[in-house]
């Protein structure tokens, strides 16, 4: 398992077969490692049962993320005051698009089922009973100052002599 697949699993979630080579990637000089650390940290910011609790927290974290000296995580930190009503809104009714993500996938799972049958077109998929299909065979190009029983390509060449 390469370091890249590594740096996806959190911390409960890791194998332990790569655990060995999970304490030398840890470095806090790497600035992987740097930001593995604070979106790990960012990902606790849920676990908060009250919503004092979680804007202390997200205060830290602000403060940590924009003095980290990485560019996306400072961008990151930039944006959190921007979207704190959404944040709120989240630690207040605790809920989650993960209804409508689910919804979302199994109607785009029977649009899929239905490609090729003749009521497709009723989702807005082309069927193959409803494509035009041509049999006629394609029809050479002429060009305005080319005789018409002159092909394309078939004039001699004439060279000044």
């Amino acid at each position: 398992m390469g370091s890249q697949s590594l740096w996806r699993y959190s911390r409960e979630t890791l194998p332990r077969r790569p655990r060995h080579r999970w304490a030398a990637l840890r470095d806090p000089e790497l600035k992987t490692a740097r930001a593995w650390a604070i979106q790990e940290d960012l990902r606790r910011l849920w676990s908060y049962p009250r919503p004092a609790a979680g804007r202390r927290h997200g205060t830290a974290w602000s403060v940590w993320a924009a003095h980290a000296r990485l560019v996306p995580v400072i961008a990151v930190a930039r944006m959190l005051p921007r979207r704190l009503p959404g944040i709120r809104s989240g630690f207040r009714h605790r809920l989650t698009n993960a209804g409508s993500e689910s919804l979302t996938s199994r109607i785009q799972a029977v649009r899929t089922a239905a490609r090729g049958s003749p009521t497709a077109s009723i989702s807005g998929l082309p069927s193959p009973s409803t494509a035009a299909v041509s049999t006629a065979p394609p029809r050479p190009t002429q060009f305005p100052d080319e005789p018409a029983n002159v092909a394309r390509g078939a004039h001699a060449s004439t060279s000044p002599s």
